[in-house]
């Protein structure tokens, strides 16, 4: 390898660095394949629509669509204060939990004006 080649050059290893960065390096293989795996499918994604679930951004627009202006603010600002339980929700394959999920609730309520929708 070229590049292998050229640092060798440049940073002069000894023998013994070289047998670590070899160590170090075990199973690098899996990773590049794992995240050239996952770009492949990502591009799959962008390249055929059909892929996409559609029904979902139906189903986000419609929710939002019934909340007033603040109550999206206020439900916003709860999925960001509970997005690591958020995350441990599994719509695909749902399988139990080790522990569930713990939301907070306790988002600060204010009036809700009907010019505000």
């Amino acid at each position: 390898d070229e590049m292998a080649r050229e640092l060798q050059e440049l940073l002069q290893l000894s023998d013994s660095q070289k047998a670590d960065l070899r160590e170090s390096s075990k199973g690098l293989d899996k990773e590049v394949q794992a995240l050239e795996t996952v770009a492949a499918s990502l591009q799959a994604m962008q390249e055929n629509d059909w892929l996409l679930n559609e029904g979902v951004q139906k189903i986000t627009d419609q929710f939002t669509s019934i909340l007033h202006k603040n109550q999206q603010s206020k439900f916003l600002l709860w999925t960001d204060a509970n997005a690591e339980a958020i995350d441990q929700l599994d719509h695909v394959k749902v399988q139990p939990l080790q522990s569930a999920p713990i939301f907070s609730f306790g988002v600060e309520t204010a009036p809700v004006d009907d010019d505000e929708k």
